[in-house]
């Protein structure tokens, strides 16, 4: 399982996750023996809202928290805006057309790769799924 808060290398706090988890992955997959199925769990932040202002309003206070308590103490900023803490934490947020088009949201996509969406639901959903799979 590779983290969505992996840290970043000194000095590239707005390294894309797949920039720093894709040679995990070639290295893994090049040492995996033979016949053996590779299991890759690979997260990602998403928030999606019916309007990409909303999305950014609601998710604001999170992204700040999270930024703010980043692994490797990160080097994140009161005056940071939420674009800024998006790109430094990798997130997708917006409406549904942001997040499918975000850069990095369909990282090593393909045929045999499946995405699921998981969160907390309000009160009203709390029996509902909690994982859908979108492929």
């Amino acid at each position: 399982m590779l983290s969505r808060t992996q840290p970043r290398p000194p000095g590239e706090p707005r390294l894309p996750l797949d920039a720093i988890q894709n040679p995990i992955i070639d290295a893994y997959l090049a040492a995996l023996p033979d016949g053996v199925a590779p299991r890759i769990l690979a997260s990602r932040t998403a928030f999606v809202a019916d309007s990409h202002a909303h999305a950014l309003q609601v998710a604001e206070p999170g992204l700040r928290k999270a930024g703010n308590s980043a692994p490797g103490g990160g080097s994140y900023d009161r005056r940071y805006s939420v674009t800024d803490y998006l790109q430094q934490l990798d997130a997708h947020v917006g409406d549904p057309e942001h997040v499918i088009a975000s850069p990095g949201a369909g990282q090593r996509a393909g045929p045999r790769h499946r995405y699921f969406v998981s969160g907390a639901l309000g009160r009203a959903f709390a029996t509902g799924i909690r994982c859908v799979p979108l492929s």
